[in-house]
Parts: structure tokens; C-alpha cells; sequence
């Protein structure tokens, strides 16, 4: 039963655990990755690289080293002359690692 009008060719989760089980799912109804469908998740866990799996992520700075960045922000804001100007603004840069589950539809 088809629940859409159209029919999606990827999917992006907000996490590499959501697709992981949209992965699962989609190969328990019968469809093949990236065949019928292309998958993304986002966090570079572990599992993703596994042989088996080879799951397309989004990976990004690691929590250890945004934790030190924030420690640095917060001893320069504690060393600042008071009324100075101590706001900071820091943009992470996300890195995509292609794997077996994205590719041209066929």
C-alpha cells in the first residue's frame, strides 16, 4: 500500500540511529539500498563503517573538542575586563562520509 502521491527517493535522519532502523525497515519490506532508496544519517557512529552496513553520515567535530572550545570561551570570558565585548561565534564544519547507501537511483 502506497501512502504517498509521490514516491521518496531518499531519506536524511536526524541521527545515524534513525537510519539505521529506516535501513532495517526498508530491507525487511523487500527494497534494496541505494536501489530503491538512498540513506543518510548524521553522527558517524561506529556502526556506521561497518563492512556490512556502510551507511552514508554526516560527521561533525567530535563532543570532546566542542567541550574544549567551550572551556577556552569560558576561561577568556572569565579573564575579561568587565564591560568588554565577550560574545563568540564559532561555525562547525560538518564532513560528509559517501558510502554504500546513497547513489543514483536505478
Amino acid at each position: 500500500m502506497r501512502c504517498f502521491y509521490w514516491t521518496p527517493t531518499a531519506i536524511f535522519a536526524a541521527t545515524d540511529s534513525i537510519a539505521l532502523f529506516c535501513q532495517n525497515y526498508l530491507l525487511q519490506m523487500g527494497y534494496r539500498i541505494p536501489k530503491h532508496f538512498s540513506i543518510c544519517g548524521m553522527d558517524n557512529i561506529d556502526m556506521t563503517a561497518h563492512a556490512a552496513i556502510q551507511m552514508t553520515t554526516i560527521a561533525h567535530e567530535s563532543e570532546k573538542s566542542m567541550g574544549l572550545h567551550a572551556i577556552e570561551h569560558l576561561i577568556h570570558m572569565m579573564d575579561a575586563e568587565p564591560g568588554e565585548q565577550n560574545s563568540m561565534r564559532r561555525t562547525l564544519e560538518p564532513r560528509i562520509l559517501l558510502r554504500g547507501t546513497t547513489g543514483p537511483r536505478e
